[in-house]
């Protein structure tokens, strides 16, 4: 059987990590080709596959990029790389194509369409954005447009399609219009895969949120509620790991609380400042029915500590872990937040954190590799 992976940036920007680390996991699991246009790491001893390095053309103006894509509905660049490397994937002769797709690169599922399509070799997509995302947070108009008719050309013929949610499969495969696609969901594995027990170092209460804050996610109710709740706590503390702009918001909207709010621009060291908090905040957007799930959700499962995840109705998160007893789910609403935080201020030393585990297990690298192989593997003898 002979594989190819199509990919890009892999190591470099967020999703060419999430890729990276698939990758590194399905070495050991079986054997393949890689076509990059980017690498910033060496591979593993235990990949016994080609590497081929295929440099792309980069557009450096936004705007033009833009303006191209609402135009031809591609940018030229990612066409003509697409194009170049049909001869390796030709001399290949590969059973089963893969390509690892962003909202940013393209170029994979255009070149493995490419080539499944003349011949008729299987073509999985590994996307772990979706394309385009939905309103409100791609705007309605010529560019989002666009991604739709890129989708509906390059994707219509996939045999499987894997993301990181049902809610995003579901959406992405109305866009692309075929429901004979295979859905399979490949979550992104945490960077850590065993659980941590972390001592309470500290018996003021204190929440943290790790991480930048963007899109269409904001610290109003969050903080709204942390308002509420220095009333019965007036020592309570909250934490801003890695901030950015986030900073600048919180102290201009929130300026009589501030003696109550720090902000850390940058740690190696998370786990230090875990140790003194009673519960981590993770934030999702105020929409209903969305797609996208916080990585952020991801990366505080390791740690017994509380979360509060604020979300709207029927997102990814609230069904990922409705039977969940470790995490708390709120709504956009100060009240509900408060109460949380009482919650998890009163519950963070007696909680039992078993459940844990299992999460950890359903979606770590060997899990989501041990998916991976086995979806190739069906394809390769069907």
């Amino acid at each position: 059987m002979k594989i190819a992976i199509i990919a890009d940036n892999l190591g470099k920007n967020a999703p060419g990590v999430v890729f990276k680390n698939v990758l590194s996991g399905l070495f050991e699991k079986i054997d393949f080709d890689i076509i990059t246009s980017t690498m910033d790491y060496q591979t593993s001893s235990n990949h016994k596959g080609v590497v081929e390095i295929i440099k792309q053309k980069k557009i450096p103006s936004w705007r033009f990029r833009t303006l191209l894509f609402k135009i031809f509905g591609f940018y030229h660049t990612q066409k003509f790389w697409a194009q170049k490397i049909q001869y390796i994937l030709q001399k290949g002769n590969y059973d089963i194509v893969i390509s690892f797709m962003s909202s940013t690169f393209y170029a994979s599922v255009m070149a493995a369409d490419i080539y499944t399509s003349k011949s008729k070799t299987k073509h999985i997509c590994y996307c772990v954005d979706a394309v385009p995302a939905p309103f409100p947070w791609e705007k309605t108009g010529l560019y989002s447009w666009a991604m739709k008719r890129f989708a509906r050309k390059y994707m219509k013929n996939l045999d499987v399609l894997c993301m990181t949610n049902k809610e995003m499969l579901s959406y992405e495969l109305e866009i692309i219009g075929n429901p004979n696609i295979k859905q399979v969901v490949l979550p992104n594995p945490p960077k850590e895969s065993s659980f941590r027990i972390l001592p309470i170092e500290d018996i003021t209460p204190t929440f943290v949120y790790a991480g930048k804050m963007y899109g269409l996610r904001n610290p109003d109710a969050l903080l709204g509620g942390f308002k509420m709740f220095l009333n019965n706590h007036p020592t309570a503390k909250m934490l801003f790991v890695g901030s950015g702009s986030l900073e600048l918001y919180v102290r201009k909207n929130f300026a009589d609380i501030l003696d109550n709010i720090e902000f850390i621009s940058y740690t190696n060291d998370l786990s230090s400042i875990y140790r003194k908090c009673s519960a981590l905040i993770d934030v999702n957007a105020n929409i209903n029915n969305d797609v996208f799930l916080s990585s952020k959700i991801i990366s505080y499962l390791p740690f017994n500590r509380l979360i509060i995840s604020e979300s709207g109705k029927g997102s990814p998160v609230r069904s990922l872990f409705n039977t969940s007893n470790t995490i708390i789910h709120v709504h956009h609403k100060d009240e509900e937040y408060y109460k949380a935080m009482e919650y998890c201020f009163l519950k963070s030393a007696t909680t039992d954190f078993s459940e844990r585990n299992t999460f950890l297990r359903s979606m770590d690298i060997n899990a989501v590799t041990n998916t991976l192989k086995k979806v190739i593997l069906e394809n390769y003898e069907d």
